[in-house]
C-alpha cells in the first residue's frame, strides 16, 4: 500500500497557492498587484534584498540624469498620473 492517495477532486478544481515573489522591484510590484486583485485563494509573499521597495529605481541614482523615455510610460496602468510636474524623469535625490 502507497504512503501518498491521490485526491478525488476534478481536474482544475479551485484550490488554494502559495506563491513566492523574488524582488519588488516594479515588475514585483505589478505581479503582487495583478494577484491579489486577479485571483483568489493565493498566499503571496515577496523577498527583497533592500530596505525598501523599487528595484533599480531604488538602487541606481544618477543625480542631474535624466530619461531619455517620458515619464508617463513608467506608470502602472493601475496608477496612472495624469499630473506629473516633468515630462522626463530627473533624479534629485541625491
Amino acid at each position: 500500500m502507497a504512503d501518498y492517495e491521490f485526491p478525488n477532486t476534478p481536474f482544475g478544481s479551485r484550490r488554494a497557492l502559495k506563491v513566492i515573489c523574488i524582488g519588488a522591484g516594479a515588475t514585483g510590484i505589478d505581479f503582487v498587484k495583478q494577484v491579489t486583485t486577479q485571483l483568489k485563494d493565493v498566499e503571496i509573499v515577496v523577498y527583497e534584498k533592500n530596505s525598501d521597495v523599487g528595484g533599480t529605481w531604488l538602487e541606481n541614482r544618477y543625480p542631474g540624469c535624466a530619461c531619455d523615455i517620458p515619464i508617463h510610460i513608467y506608470c502602472f496602468t493601475w496608477a496612472l498620473n495624469p499630473e506629473w510636474s516633468r515630462w522626463y524623469v530627473l533624479d534629485e535625490r541625491d
